[in-house]
């Protein structure tokens, strides 16, 4: 009985462990999903910053305190599909939700955080279907772009890597990463201050 517990103990925090990482995935590709609506139809056209985006904007699309704002990296592009190359060559490719990993080290560089501006990593740099106005970070687009919206969440990590594939290192910690990626096609609505001639990226 004396050994029957521990393995008993480890098979629930190897549960709860998997159950609340599916919850989070859950409620980050929704929080995105309802985000990329909104942008896509001008409904966040004041927001200039990654911080507000991820405060007002990711954040309150989901439930009520499932997601905490402070783990939450986003990086807003604008994407040209005629500059697209093999692999991938296709615009909605890019929404494939792989995570930014070299080494089993999360590479958040090219994504922003609303206390801690930049992620911390190397940069992965521009999607294969970056134009001119291609911008790493966060990029509040003008009407009649191609946008991708990625979100990266941390998680605690319980039960360091015994779980294989789903720990990562990043700021000198073991943490569970989930992805959500939307693609996106804006409609006439432009930023606050921005004109067709002079677009936000």
């Amino acid at each position: 009985m004396a050994l029957v517990f521990p393995v008993f103990l480890l098979f629930l925090l190897v549960l709860f462990e998997v159950a609340y990482d599916q919850f989070v995935q859950t409620e980050l590709e929704g929080a995105l999903q309802l985000t990329a609506y909104g942008v896509q139809v001008g409904k966040y056209s004041d927001t200039l910053n990654a911080a507000k985006f991820i405060d007002n904007d990711v954040c309150q699309n989901a439930l009520a305190g499932a997601l905490n704002c402070q783990n939450i990296f986003v990086r807003v592009q604008n994407v040209d599909p005629t500059q697209c190359t093999a692999p991938p060559n296709d615009f909605y490719n890019l929404t494939s939700g792989a995570l930014p990993v070299s080494g089993g080290v999360l590479q958040l560089a090219d994504y922003e955080n609303d206390t801690n501006g930049k992620g911390l990593g190397n940069a992965v740099g521009p999607v294969s279907c970056g134009g001119t106005k291609n911008e790493i970070g966060f990029c509040n687009a003008g009407s009649d772009q191609f946008i991708l919206l990625s979100a990266v969440y941390l998680t605690p990590n319980f039960l360091g890597g015994l779980i294989s594939g789903s720990a990562f290192f990043y700021n000198g910690s073991v943490v569970h990463a989930a992805i959500a990626t939307e693609g996106l096609y804006t409609e006439a609505f432009l930023p606050v201050g921005v004109t067709e001639t002079s677009p936000a990226c």
